[in-house]
């Protein structure tokens, strides 16, 4: 299983990019290349629930998935939980701030545990599958300090990157806290967290959090990660050609690798 993950500012283009990255990666590697939704669904369908259960999952997901779903992956969570104390210590010390409300608190929790589920799923279940991934843990580096308005130290975010699962390559998306501000503003639902803030502090909480996440783009591609970042300032299609050199070098690193391995066994 390879993981790749999207990362960026809300309004940056994540999503918009997502599709025909996908379509590119299908292309180049004639491999099944799922979004998190295609994931979990495969996943689960995978996952040994038991005999009656099992067989529920042969039907269609609406009728299955409302008690079989994400919903009810606990034990997927606590192993995740009990394997990385040092991640969880440093989500709840900066929820634990006073300038964090309760419903920050609520909205960060819930994104960072359907991430860690998903992680576990994907990493349990998938197996010659590509997972593309518009939110990951990279981007709840801006989940969990982005939405935060106190100073944020260096190191906090440091060991943050250091404890996140790796992707086995980042596409980060970059596009000024004005552009976003205003591409969030023609969507029908702003973002619930900036939602009660002026333009001005909108655009200010969105230029922290883009500096926040730059620092641990930059942390997570010291460790070997390959980053692709993107400018989506402007034109889409040059963020796509970028993107289709980026999957040309990336997957022949991939075939090598997977050469040298074979040659090993």
């Amino acid at each position: 299983m390879i993981r790749i993950e999207f990362c960026g500012l809300p309004g940056s283009g994540k999503s918009a990019l997502q599709e025909p990255f996908i379509a590119e990666l299908r292309r180049i590697t004639g491999r099944p290349v799922l979004d998190r939704e295609a994931m979990v669904d495969r996943c689960l369908r995978r996952r040994d629930d038991g005999l009656i259960k099992n067989v529920l999952k042969k039907f269609p997901g609406v009728l299955w998935k409302r008690f079989l779903g994400l919903e009810y992956a606990l034990p997927e969570f606590h192993l995740f939980v009990s394997a990385n104390p040092v991640l969880m210590t440093q989500i709840f010390q900066c929820l634990a701030r006073p300038d964090v409300s309760n419903q920050a608190r609520q909205y960060v929790l819930y994104a960072v545990f359907r991430t860690i589920v998903e992680h576990y799923l994907a990493a349990s279940f998938l197996k010659d599958e590509i997972l593309v991934a518009d939110e990951g843990f990279v981007h709840r580096i801006f989940t969990v300090f982005g939405y935060v308005s106190s100073r944020i130290r260096e190191d906090e975010i440091l060991v943050f990157a250091d404890s996140i699962p790796l992707p086995d390559a980042l596409i980060h998306i970059e596009a000024s806290p004005e552009i976003c501000e205003r591409r969030l503003s023609l969507r029908r639902a702003y973002p619930l967290l900036l939602s009660e803030l002026t333009t001005e502090e909108r655009i200010d909480q969105l230029r922290r959090g883009c500096e926040r996440l730059r620092l641990a783009v930059n942390r997570v591609e010291s460790r070997g990660i390959p980053v692709c970042r993107l400018n989506n300032n402007g034109s889409m299609e040059s963020c796509i050609r970028h993107i289709q050199r980026f999957l040309a070098e990336t997957t022949e690193t991939w075939e090598l690798q997977g050469a040298i391995a074979a040659n090993l066994m």
